[in-house]
């Protein structure tokens, strides 16, 4: 049976209880007490973590703390190093100097060296004379003379007129048939300069050639290499020979030098080493000389005075 209203309130067993206005309490205040403490409850339930966003920000506050308090003590540290620093006292070490030995040296005196005398280097002169090739039978021709004219070299006579080869050809006359005349051999052969007006005899084997087209300067050259030359120079001063050797060797002495009449009559000079000849006309000189190059010995020093023997000026 279902009660009414009416009938539940007007029931024996029903407890009227009084509202809180008559007790002096504000029902909504006292409402709002009792929310707050289980709310409280709630929040300080055991075994409830906190909300992370609350941790976080603990944990920031807890280290930015640590950093001051850190500071603090660094800053507290160098106040009472720099304070017992600058109260300090430097104590200065006196430095002892010890004192360096003296040793004595002994002074060893060097003996005074000896004096040498400077000896002067005189140049030795190399005479053509001393220097001629070998000569097998000493007929005054060396061997390579012989064996370029076709002469004996084993025979001192080879036409036996009872004259020398080599005497018979600085005469001009041929040492291989008696009495007969070297221009007219076949022995040698006649260079004709008609620009400096001069002859001369050659050997036939040998090259001859001008070195300017004038005929200035002529070069008579051996199969050896070994050449005979002739060159024609200017005597502006018209001095005469010796003078005029000395004014281009101020060095040379005067006395070495030797006259000299070839077999054509014309005079000149030989040099102290007798490697040049020399002749004159008007205001030239002619220089005949022989160059052996690197060779030790000369090959051909009478063919190089029969050039000589037989100059001759025409006009």
């Amino acid at each position: 049976m279902v009660q009414t209203k009416t009938e539940k309130q007007n029931s024996p067993d029903t407890i009227h209880v009084m509202p809180l206005e008559f007790y002096g309490v504000n029902p909504e205040e006292k409402q709002t007490k009792i929310e707050t403490r289980i709310v409280e409850k709630i929040v300080t339930k055991p075994g409830k973590p906190f909300p992370k966003k609350r941790n976080k920000a603990m944990t920031v506050v807890v280290v930015f703390s640590l950093l001051i308090i850190i500071c603090l003590l660094s800053y507290l540290v160098y106040l009472n190093y720099a304070d017992t620093t600058s109260n300090s006292t430097i104590i200065e070490v006196p430095v002892v100097e010890n004192p360096k030995p003296i040793v004595d040296i002994p002074i060893v005196e060097q003996p005074d060296e000896p004096v040498v005398p400077i000896i002067p280097i005189v140049p030795v002169m190399i005479k053509l004379a001393d220097i001629h090739d070998a000569d097998a039978d000493a007929d005054g021709l060396t061997d390579a003379e012989e064996l370029l004219i076709n002469t004996d070299m084993n025979k001192p006579d080879t036409d036996a007129d009872s004259y020398l080869d080599g005497d018979e050809l600085l005469n001009l006359y041929t040492p291989l048939e008696v009495g007969e005349k070297l221009e007219f051999s076949d022995l040698v052969a006649t260079f004709v300069n008609p620009n400096y007006d001069y002859d001369v005899f050659y050997p036939k084997a040998w090259f001859a050639r001008a070195v300017e087209r004038d005929n200035r300067e002529v070069v008579f050259t051996s199969p050896t290499g070994e050449f005979v030359n002739i060159l024609v120079v200017q005597n502006e001063s018209l001095q005469d020979l010796k003078q005029w050797y000395l004014s281009q060797d101020s060095e040379a002495d005067i006395a070495q030098l030797v006259d000299f009449d070839n077999k054509q009559g014309v005079k000149g000079i030989i040099s102290p080493d007798g490697f040049r000849y020399y002749f004159s006309k008007a205001n030239q000189v002619y220089v005949v000389s022989y160059n052996i190059g690197l060779k030790q010995k000369a090959s051909y020093p009478n063919l190089f005075a029969l050039i000589a023997q037989s100059f001759i000026f025409t006009e």
